[in-house]
């Protein structure tokens, strides 16, 4: 299921149709770092956010071809698209710049599942210990040190500039709609904290906008 999870996104980026559920900036070595949103958010809590992603480029960089998805200190899970296996550029792209990366974050160690004989060989041979028959952990000791470039901030083009106010526009409205409702029930002295907060969520809209034609600026 991850995995076809992982090329949908993949070839997400290459068709431009998940537009709006990946943010990615630039990394190195045709590589880029990204937040991945595979559904909309369910209002669960504070902690929701976009899964992390690792996706990787052909030299030419117009091509997304594969990917490492970050669970977390327990597992990673790596895909490549099936016409770039058996080349290399998953073990290049997990030693000189996923690995170094995750343990520049201040990680202590990182876990990796395996469940073939290619994924096994994969993890041994960018420096990971195999320690049971599906499982294998990688120290920071044991992996390069890479020094990375001051983080690159990609542009907003106007187009995404404008779909952004109108994204944060319709979050005010969804809370002017249960301020609404709010206000014909029992609770509604929590209304006033809405309608504060509604106006706030749109200034920032308006905000969003000042910045972006204060950056476009000479």
């Amino acid at each position: 299921m991850r995995e076809e999870v992982i090329e949908q996104a993949i070839d997400g980026i290459n068709e431009g149709s998940w537009d709006g559920r990946i943010f990615m900036r630039p990394l190195m070595e045709n590589i880029s770092i990204a937040r991945v949103w595979l559904g909309m958010p369910k209002g669960e809590g504070t902690w929701e956010e976009g899964d992390r992603f690792y996706f990787i480029f052909e030299e030419s960089g117009q091509k997304c071809v594969g990917a490492v998805l970050d669970m977390g200190a327990n597992d990673l899970h790596v895909f490549m698209k099936s016409e770039y296996r058996r080349r290399g550029i998953m073990s290049r792209a997990l030693k000189r710049v996923v690995l170094p990366h995750l343990f520049e974050d201040g990680r202590q160690e990182q876990r990796a599942t395996y469940d073939s004989p290619a994924s096994r060989g994969l993890l041994a041979g960018v420096g990971f210990t195999l320690v049971d028959s599906s499982h294998a952990v990688m120290k920071p000791e044991n992996c390069p040190k890479v020094e990375f470039p001051v983080q690159i901030r990609v542009e907003l083009s106007e187009a995404e500039m404008k779909s952004l106010k109108k994204r944060i526009r319709m979050a005010a409205g969804l809370l002017r709609m249960a301020e609404e409702q709010i206000a014909f029930t029992t609770a509604e002295e929590v209304c006033e904290e809405l309608d504060f907060l509604r106006s706030d969520v749109f200034s920032v809209a308006d905000r969003l906008e000042d910045v972006w034609w204060k950056k476009k600026s000479p």
